[in-house]
């Protein structure tokens, strides 16, 4: 990070010297580096932790990738109500989860089940109706 500071200061008074600038538009490029800086490492994963260690919010925004919804549609033959029963199971099985972790969960039974034909009998029985007999 500090690599990152010292690289786009060295750029900005080359750039600054070359038109003429003075130490408060110096400092001004310089201030402006540190948050750019900042606000990159804040979306990386350590920099999350980072900020959650510190208590401050996190501001990533929890969502469905369109590959997850693609991957369970056509792990189902693109039946809509299967991937919404496999997503209840998937929620009933783990109520503290979002739902991006939930998909993930439901994602990681499928593949499961096609490594383990045994596991996927247990799946399509957790994902199955109880039918009553009559």
């Amino acid at each position: 990070m500090l690599r990152a500071i010292s690289i786009f200061f060295e750029l900005s008074t080359l750039a600054l010297g070359l038109s003429g600038g003075s130490t408060i538009s110096t400092a001004l490029m310089l201030l402006v580096a540190v948050v750019t800086v900042l606000a990159i490492f804040s979306t990386t994963n350590r920099g999350r932790r980072w900020l959650g260690a510190m208590g401050v919010s996190n501001f990533r925004i929890k969502r469905i990738p369109a590959e997850d919804l693609e991957f369970l549609l056509d792990s189902c033959g693109r039946d809509t109500a299967e991937v919404k029963r496999r997503l209840e199971a998937e929620r009933i099985r783990y109520p503290a989860l979002d739902e991006a972790q939930i998909y993930r969960k439901a994602i990681r039974r499928e593949i499961r089940g096609r490594r383990n034909p045994s596991d996927r009998l247990e799946a399509r029985a957790i994902h199955e109706p109880m039918k009553e007999d009559k």
